[in-house]
């Protein structure tokens, strides 16, 4: 997802976004209408955090609180899929290893952009940790194994059926 919090928003451009939001004749399809209403969240929040200058933790509890207010949930934790990226943070996860598999191929291309990145830095100064860039090999190795059993996995079960 590329939306961001305007931090530039504007009193009048939040008013103007209401107004087209507000308006009767104006009608909007499916997901059009989901993308105005986060593009309207984000300004507001962009906006009044701006003008209060609250921190980053304060911010987390905004989203977090909205997120579980909005969704009815009374207990729960959200968990960054970025820090399956990051060896140090996999005990935080439980079935850190499915979930890896479920997202191989997002993880995979992640941590072959940060090998990237890591390889061009090491010429100018120091670059990730060597655990780090152990723990993106291997995730960039993990893809095709696990694309080969999931394939297995279908072949298996189709014959299975027949």
């Amino acid at each position: 997802m590329d939306r961001q919090v305007n931090f530039k928003a504007t009193k009048g451009s939040i008013v103007k976004r209401l107004n087209g939001l507000s308006n009767p004749n104006t009608k909007y399809d499916y997901s059009t209408v989901c993308d105005e209403i986060l593009g309207l969240l984000l300004d507001c929040f962009g906006y009044a955090s701006h003008q209060q200058g609250i921190t980053g933790f304060q911010a987390g509890c905004i989203d977090s609180s909205f997120l579980f207010i909005s969704r009815g949930i009374q207990k729960g934790r959200l968990q960054n899929f970025e820090n399956l990226l990051y060896p140090q943070y996999l005990e935080s996860f439980n079935g850190a290893d499915s979930l890896i598999a479920e997202n191989i191929d997002w993880l995979a291309d992640e941590a072959q952009k940060k090998i990237k990145q890591d390889s061009k830095d090491r010429k100018k100064t120091y670059g990730a940790h060597p655990d780090v860039r152990q723990h993106w090999e291997y995730l960039v190795s993990l893809r095709p194994i696990i694309k080969e059993k999931r394939l297995r996995s279908i072949l298996e079960s189709k014959e299975d059926v027949e």
